[in-house]
């Protein structure tokens, strides 16, 4: 039981860990708003998923749930697979490139978030405090780029000359 309550609170912190992506940003990278935000989000996506293997076997409860939604998802992903395979470059495909990483190994790092989500995530309150903290995040991300437009020298300078683009790097991304 000590171990099932491990998992479910590292798996937890996992998904409130990865809400909090957007705001990850660094300079060092060639690519600053785009690498860590990925590497990070694929790594804590592999702790949790491998979390949820394990309580899934220890927990009857939390085996895996299929309905119509994950079907289609799994159906994209198996849709998109194909396509990679029999395209003009699988190795493209797969990997992507380092400016955009969302090739099939990101996409295939998406569908396992959303796999757990859907199988951890079981109750009310849990989709709210997802939602909360993800509107949270999002409030901060708007303090942000309203700092830009102030111009205040202490925080993050836009990356777009003078269209913001918060931590994300990207006017358009942050727009919407």
């Amino acid at each position: 039981e000590k171990i099932s309550n491990f998992l479910v609170s590292l798996i937890k912190a996992g998904i409130f860990f990865i809400i909090f992506l957007p705001l990850v940003m660094n300079s060092r990278f060639f690519f600053p708003f785009i690498v860590p935000k990925n590497i990070l989000f694929r790594m804590a996506v592999e702790v949790i998923f491998a979390s949820y293997l394990i309580l899934a076997h220890l927990k009857p409860e939390y085996k895996p749930r299929f309905n119509k939604l994950v079907w289609s998802v799994f159906g994209f992903v198996g849709i998109s697979t194909l396509a990679g395979i029999f395209g003009i470059g699988f190795y493209s495909s797969f990997w992507s490139n380092y400016e955009r990483m969302s090739g099939l190994f990101h996409l295939y790092h998406l569908a396992m978030f959303f796999f757990v989500l859907i199988n951890v995530f079981r109750h009310k309150r849990d989709w709210h405090s997802f939602l909360t903290f993800s509107i949270f995040i999002g409030a901060l991300m708007s303090l942000i780029g309203f700092s830009q437009w102030l111009k205040i020298p202490f925080l993050l300078k836009s990356s777009g000359g003078e269209r913001l683009t918060g931590t994300v790097g990207n006017a358009r991304f942050l727009a919407a």
